[in-house]
């Protein structure tokens, strides 16, 4: 069943500041372009080890839409400087609270479809970027896409991340 949510503002003018495309109307897992090559992630702790094959519409939504402004920075000072923290950083901090799937996939799904700082993982973040804008798509995809993030498919540690210490909350908190 293919659902789909009004698109914001907020995320109109988010998409034209950032030169992407956009369709007013329901966006299909098909409609979504192909993902543009990644490295595999490598398997840590924190990693499982990423799905092989065709690469499912979640993650391709992680790999072409999200990273627009969730991509991993050459440095912390770049990083500190983009739209929003990196995947890997969420990812990492979803984790600490949700170490199921089914649980992390519930929380973040909520908070995409609803951003609210009140009850954001990250309000360092927050705090340095600002709330994300809801999110036009439809429910299956967007459990689709958190899935791959749990599992690392398609997104990877920035290179800086071995020496950032994500222990504990940054600063702003």
């Amino acid at each position: 069943m293919k659902t789909k949510t009004p698109v914001t503002m907020a995320a109109l003018a988010l998409a034209t500041a950032l030169g992407l495309s956009f369709t007013l109307g329901p966006i299909a897992a098909e409609e979504l372009p192909s993902p543009a090559p990644t490295a595999a992630p490598e398997a840590t702790p924190e990693a499982a080890p990423p799905v092989t094959g065709d690469p499912s519409p979640g993650r391709k939504l992680v790999t072409t839409y999200c990273v627009s402004c969730h991509a991993n920075k050459e440095n912390q000072a770049e990083q500190h400087k983009s739209l929003a923290p990196p995947l890997w950083a969420i990812r990492t901090r979803y984790l600490r609270q949700h170490p199921e799937r089914a649980e992390f996939v519930a929380a973040m799904v909520a908070f995409i479809l609803k951003p609210d700082a009140a009850k954001s993982h990250m309000p360092g973040a927050i705090q340095q970027f600002g709330i994300m804008p809801p999110q036009p798509f439809p429910r299956e995809l967007l459990e689709d896409a958190a899935t791959a993030i749990f599992e690392a498919d398609g997104i990877s540690a920035p290179g800086w991340w071995a020496d950032h210490k994500p222990s504990g909350p940054g600063p702003g908190r």
